[in-house]
């Protein structure tokens, strides 16, 4: 029943609190008149003349009498609603609780998927430095190899040049005697040169690749730091229809429905 209709009620007995009982007496019929009948089958007050005109065939009782009957019916169905209240007032104790243990778990719930997170961000920090620093143990290695090829290649360039530099002056510019004298020496050398200076490798860098995680890559894993698996419940309030409302029962149903949050 609409929350209205208990305000309204509340409100009319407060006016009928307030009302003169001069003004509770008079017919509004006929205000001249004292309202002393209560016409049963109308289910009204009423005044002798009202009566007299139109009420005569009417059970009609006094109204003081019916009226003691009455406070009696009112008492008696009220009765039950002291249970009901502290029935209702039991079961929102109950919801108050249950609300906050239930609040006091998601907070600690999320906390947990927090540091989690925190465990996971860190993990994936570790794993990166230390793939950090392996690449840069790779490079190191394979640059100071570059730089040793590169140094010995040069050094053979210049033994190289400086002697072909060497002999094609002699041959050149040298005098008859120069080049008979400096013939086997300059032959000799050339050949141990040509021996001695030899490329037998290109410098060839490693091949390096990085590869992701599979699972990451495919999908198939779409959250590395976990689920929340929520299981719903229905609260059930059962009434009967009997007239004094004392059966009432509250039961707290788990269903069959899952919800898995990824």
């Amino acid at each position: 029943m609409p929350l209205n209709f208990f305000l309204q009620n509340l409100i009319e007995a407060k006016d009928l609190n307030s009302r003169p009982k001069e003004t509770e007496t008079l017919c509004d019929k006929h205000p001249d008149k004292l309202l002393e009948l209560y016409c049963c089958q109308c289910k009204r007050n009423i005044c002798m003349k009202c009566f007299a005109v139109s009420h005569q065939q009417h059970k009609c009782e006094e109204i003081e009498k019916i009226s003691k009957v009455y406070i009696k019916q009112i008492q008696s169905d009220v009765k039950p609603f002291s249970s009901r209240i502290s029935q209702f007032r039991k079961s929102l104790s109950k919801v108050e609780e249950a609300k906050e243990k239930f609040l006091q778990t998601i907070q600690e719930m999320e906390q947990g998927v927090r540091q989690r997170g925190d465990e996971i961000k860190r993990l994936v920090d570790e794993h990166v430095a230390k793939l950090t620093e392996k690449l840069n143990e790779v490079r190191e290695r394979s640059v100071e190899e570059a730089e040793t090829c590169v140094e010995s290649i040069n050094l053979a360039l210049a033994a190289l040049e400086s002697f072909q530099a060497y002999s094609l002056e002699i041959a050149s510019k040298g005098s008859h005697c120069d080049i008979t004298r400096s013939f086997n020496e300059l032959q000799t050398k050339a050949k141990e040169l040509l021996k001695s200076h030899v490329i037998t490798d290109d410098y060839c860098p490693p091949v390096v690749q990085f590869e992701p995680t599979e699972e990451l890559i495919k999908g198939r894993l779409r959250n590395i730091v976990g689920g929340l698996i929520v299981q719903h419940l229905l609260y059930i309030a059962f009434f009967n229809n009997s007239d004094t409302l004392t059966d009432f029962k509250n039961i707290w149903q788990a269903t069959s429905v899952l919800d898995y949050t990824t």
